[in-house]
């Protein structure tokens, strides 16, 4: 017998439609469903142009109160909207037009996606707790860093989502990834802790695996082979080969179309959300389709 738990935010998510109903409805969003959270492929940042005058109106307009909204939801029952509220808050300061119905799409799809929210059941743990990670190679002009995202899993739901952009700039999409890989460790390594101190030993009995799509990332944290394109990259980002060595995770191979971060780590089309969104959710179990082999730990 299986046992199953949803967490939702309805009440929460009715109050936030509530607020900026006519603002959804003048975005597009009054009836129409969208497809996606944000518009695919759509970025901003603060290189772009906007006149003075508009982004001091969109802020006059509450942007960073919707921000705020956004961002509670993000936390909890609705992680997929996490990429596209980290990239709206990156104009926090001088938002655009494009900014702010960048945000009414959110609220639209969290009106029309209210009930799911994230699902954890007791038979949807054939991984036990796993991590996924990637990271975009496209980097914000203002400041040439990368959006990075790692998701952690237990039981098919979602207990962790980190998407933003990562503390540093790299050098190429494997400098990117080997950053990511990084991130995604410090937060398996939280929650191994965690269990553990609530009795739930069982959990990291095993090292727990994190999935990345980079071969090259990979193969600079099994060999620890210095190259140019790693050699300048801070001591912290070689921690996740120390707790390799300790057991406590195992980093391995996946393909693209397996890796259910990259949602998180741009702004995906519907194509990556039906292959993920309902896995993020912990409404499917997550299945490698196309395995890839791993090196061995050296």
């Amino acid at each position: 017998m299986d046992h199953h738990g949803t967490l939702t935010q309805e009440e929460n998510i009715d109050g936030v439609v509530g607020a900026y109903k006519e603002y959804v409805a003048a975005a597009g969003f009054a009836k129409k469903s969208p497809p996606t959270p944000v518009p695919k492929g759509e970025w901003l940042s603060l290189t772009d142009e906007v006149p003075e005058k508009e982004w001091k109106a969109v802020v006059a307009r509450g942007y960073k109160g919707v921000c705020g909204s956004l961002i509670w939801v993000s936390r909890f029952a609705h992680k997929e909207i996490s990429e596209g509220i980290s990239v709206a808050c990156r104009v926090m300061s001088k938002p655009s037009e494009k900014a702010w119905k960048h945000c009414m799409q959110m609220i639209a799809w969290l009106r029309d996606n209210k009930r799911r929210g994230m699902r954890f059941c007791s038979d949807n743990n054939e991984h036990g707790l796993v991590s996924t990670c990637d990271a975009s190679n496209k980097a914000d002009p203002k400041d040439s860093k990368c959006q990075h995202c790692n998701v952690l899993q237990w039981l098919g739901g979602t207990l962790s989502m980190t998407s933003s952009k990562l503390t540093h700039s790299g050098y190429g999409s494997p400098a990117n990834e080997y950053m990511a890989i990084r991130w995604a460790a410090n937060t398996v390594v939280k929650f191994r802790n965690l269990f553990q101190e609530l009795g739930l030993t069982e959990v990291s009995e095993q090292p727990t695996k994190i999935y990345v799509d980079n071969n090259v990332a990979v193969h600079w944290l099994k060999t620890g082979k210095i190259t140019t394109g790693n050699q300048y990259l801070d001591l912290s980002y070689h921690q996740p080969r120390e707790w390799e060595m300790r057991k406590m995770i195992q980093v391995c191979a996946i393909h693209t179309k397996d890796n259910v971060s990259d949602i998180g780590s741009k702004p995906c089309g519907p194509e990556e959300y039906a292959l993920f969104l309902m896995v993020l959710c912990g409404y499917e179990k997550w299945i490698i389709h196309y395995p890839r082999d791993t090196m061995t730990f050296t």
